[in-house]
């Protein structure tokens, strides 16, 4: 594996790594975000260990995202078992002096592109805990869509806390790439998932299109009025079915 995403680099992993790797992994607000099997404090030893298992697996799933000069993150998928063994769970972390400058919204495309491709998967989740919200961002800009909150679902850092998984599938994606290069001036969508309640908002754009949502997972009829002379005054209003 070797792909550059923006100013950086998805590759596999390396011993060499070893020495950034155990820098910057080594970081409690990391930590915070991850499962317990991530150490803290994170050796040297953590490191190496870490990396020989990673480059022994068969296929490789989990690779490092590298500047020019050394190892910066880690992104990788789980794969599923028996009836789920075309599904996987992925997971990642970046070096805090690299936040906010997008790179794991590329990484996190970019994985999903080629685990559909090459690893001929059908879904992909992952599970966020639902504070978050920094993760929620990335995963929704690469095409992830809620699914819901799983309440008092995990115990960290000494608080019982929630988890707000999201997941992709190859549907979707296709979706959205259609999107991407036809740009039709309108698109009606809809998944019992991607719900108002859960996204905050029922209109989105990509490019020129507008994409309205029509989801809602209570008793009510949701109904978008439109018009296409004049589409800044269109609306969402839920109707009562009693």
């Amino acid at each position: 594996m070797y792909q550059k995403i923006g100013n950086c680099i998805i590759r596999n992993w390396q011993i060499q790594d070893a020495p950034s790797l155990a820098k910057y992994a080594n970081n409690r607000k990391i930590r915070l975000n991850l499962r317990d099997a991530f150490p803290q404090p994170y050796s040297l030893r953590d490191a190496e260990v870490f990396i020989s298992r990673v480059i022994e697996a068969d296929p490789e799933t989990i690779f490092a995202i590298a500047s020019h000069s050394e190892a910066i993150g880690s992104i990788g998928l789980l794969l599923g078992k028996d009836v789920h063994r075309f599904t996987a769970e992925m997971g990642y972390w970046l070096a805090e002096p690299y936040w906010g400058k997008g790179i794991m919204t590329y990484a996190v495309q970019f994985l999903t592109t080629w685990a559909f491709e090459e690893l001929r998967l059908h879904r992909i989740s992952a599970e966020p805990y639902a504070n978050n919200t920094a993760s929620h961002r990335v995963l929704e800009k690469a095409g992830f869509i809620r699914e819901g909150v799983l309440r008092s679902s995990a115990f960290k850092d000494g608080k019982i806390i929630d988890h707000a998984p999201l997941d992709v599938h190859i549907g979707s994606i296709a979706i959205k790439r259609f999107i991407e290069e036809k740009q039709p001036f309108l698109t009606l969508h809809g998944h019992v998932h991607e719900t108002v309640r859960l996204t905050g908002a029922w209109e989105e754009k990509i490019g020129d299109t507008l994409l309205f949502a029509g989801a809602h997972d209570g008793p009510e009829l949701p109904l978008v009025r439109f018009s296409t002379d004049d589409m800044a005054s269109a609306s969402r209003q839920l109707i009562s079915i009693d």
